[in-house]
């Protein structure tokens, strides 16, 4: 055999056996797999917890809202929209920026029944859906009317991530959360009561 020929077989021998050590070789397997499914994960536990920000903002929103509108419904209504905005807005958790982006409507309907055929968040969204300030209603009524409040607030999403893609629309990341071109969600809550007789 001569020399060529032996570093030939010397240099295939050492080939096979370096693709041999790295098939059995398991360092970094583990590492290589979490890389795999920790960008699935990442995405699953933050799009829970932005889930229960939204709920939890949602029920915070709920509650101040019926605290506040107690006092419309025993004769003792706010002197402007404002006033009652600031009264919910005290009651609310986890909402920031209350004031700014808080949208309330109070009015008088015609019975409960009524409130069916009233679409409220219809009155305040512009030609593409989303939510606009508008002119918000502050009509409280008299004793033994029937009064319908609404509250909408703009929540900003925080999980807007790469995995998530609009392919309608234009395109886009999004959060499937997201329910406004902007990519935020409206959240909302609705009292309906009749007024106390405060007024006879």
């Amino acid at each position: 055999m001569t020399e060529t020929t032996n570093a030939r077989v010397r240099g295939r021998r050492t080939r096979h056996g370096f693709i041999r050590r790295l098939r059995r070789n398991e360092d970094g397997a583990t590492a290589l797999e979490f890389a795999f499914v920790a960008a699935p994960f990442l995405a699953f536990l933050l799009m829970t917890i932005e889930v229960a920000f939204v709920y939890g903002g949602t029920v915070s929103l709920e509650h101040a809202l019926e605290k506040s509108s107690r006092k419309i419904r025993v004769g003792q209504p706010f002197g402007n929209l404002q006033e009652f905005k600031a009264d919910v807005c005290g009651n609310v958790v986890l909402l920031s920026n209350c004031l700014n982006k808080l949208v309330v409507d109070v009015r008088t309907i015609n019975g409960f029944g009524g409130a069916d055929n009233q679409n409220v968040y219809g009155d305040y969204q512009d030609g593409s859906g989303d939510l606009q300030n508008g002119n918000q209603q502050y009509d409280t009524g008299a004793g033994g009317s029937v009064v319908l409040v609404n509250a909408f607030y703009k929540w900003d999403i925080i999980a807007q991530l790469p995995i998530f893609y609009r392919w309608t629309d234009g395109g886009g990341f999004t959060s499937p959360l997201a329910n406004q071109s902007d990519g935020s969600r409206v959240m909302s809550a609705t009292v309906a009561f009749k007024n106390e007789p405060f007024d006879n």
